[in-house]
């Protein structure tokens, strides 16, 4: 089983009903473990402050809050260092696995289409850490661009004889426009 470098174990059972707060901090270390499995060059810090509401009968959590984050990411133009901060809001499913193992689609046990896909709470535990690394990763800009970077291709010239491998695709659609 593969451990998770963010992990907040918690139990239902010490949620109060009604709504409970908590907060979640990254350590230096679980930093460095979260980088280097999302492909980053840093994460320097990670938090969140959340809300969870139990459900009456326990097999249910929801949890509600923000995210917040400092990464660095490597430019895809230049390769130099882009800190990002990352300040989004999230929002948390955790199901009993006796529902998520009904023959029910999710969105049957979800309250709705803008309802996070469920996760599981096992013997009654769930881990809200995993999932806000998950958020982490989601948030994290897929073409980080280093400020002022530019990805200029030249334009070929009109008259210019395109050669290579896609000459020939040229050539046919330029055989097609002359008909």
């Amino acid at each position: 089983m593969q451990t998770e470098e963010f992990s907040r174990p918690m139990q239902v059972g010490q949620l109060r009903r009604g709504e409970t707060e908590a907060t979640f901090e990254a350590s230096a270390e679980e930093c460095a473990a979260l980088a280097k499995r999302m492909g980053i060059a840093a994460c320097r810090s990670l938090s969140a402050r959340l809300t969870f509401r139990v459900s009456g009968d326990g097999r249910r959590v929801t949890g509600t809050g923000r995210l917040t984050a400092r990464v660095v990411q490597t430019c895809v133009v230049t390769l130099a260092p882009v800190e990002q901060a990352i300040d989004v809001p999230v929002s948390l499913l955790f199901l009993d696995e006796s529902l998520l193992a009904e023959d029910r689609d999710v969105e049957d046990v979800a309250a709705g289409d803008d309802d996070p896909i469920a996760d599981p709470i096992r013997g009654g535990r769930f881990d809200p850490g995993a999932v806000l690394a998950e958020h982490l990763a989601l948030a994290l800009d897929p073409y980080p661009r280093a400020e002022g970077a530019r990805l200029d291709a030249p334009a070929a010239a009109p008259d210019e004889e395109v050669s290579g491998p896609f000459a020939a695709l040229s050539a046919l659609k330029d055989g097609e426009n002359s008909r």
